[in-house]
């Protein structure tokens, strides 16, 4: 019985003792420096599309006392707004060309009433009222990138809108 523990011992060093080095023969590997980084060029090209909501005011102005003589030539507007805005950038190297459009609609408006009878022969009473209901703008944008994530532009826009006065 020791006779045989004492072969398979001999076995098991004789066969751990005789494998080759197989890696001992190879060349060290040379030393290789990573490349530099550099930051890569933020992309503006494709397609978006958002909403938006926000708040106008003003004043309106206009001649209506040479026309019929009442004191209605200014009041104030105001009224929220929202609506919904798309476009499409292409960038080629550091340009950015595109086009956006956007529709709003509003609730901006006012109102003055009018009253000139100390002042005038022909009496003129009544209100003369403004309301913006929708309102609509096409761009085209061309610019360049500045800095990662940020770029400068410049654009030509045409606008409609519905009023009623």
């Amino acid at each position: 019985m020791n006779r045989t523990i004492l072969s398979i011992a001999a076995l098991g060093a004789a066969a751990c003792f005789s494998l080759p080095a197989a890696a001992a023969d190879l060349a060290a590997r040379p030393y290789v420096k990573a490349p530099a980084y550099v930051q890569p060029i933020y992309d503006w090209s494709g397609f978006y599309v958002g909403a938006h909501v926000g708040y106008a005011w003003g004043d309106e102005h206009d001649n209506l006392s040479e026309v019929v003589g009442a004191n209605a030539d200014k009041f104030n507007v105001d009224g929220f707004l929202g609506g919904i805005h798309a476009g499409y950038n292409w960038q080629s190297n550091k340009f950015v060309f595109g086009i956006e459009g956007d529709f709003d609609g509003s609730g901006v408006r006012g109102s003055q009433a009018f009253d000139d009878s100390p002042r005038a022969t022909l009496r003129s009473i009544g209100s003369l009222s403004l309301k913006n209901n929708w309102q609509a703008s096409l761009r085209a944008r061309a610019g360049s990138q500045r800095t990662t994530g940020c770029f400068t532009s410049r654009a030509a826009s045409h606008s409609r809108m519905s009023i009623q006065i």
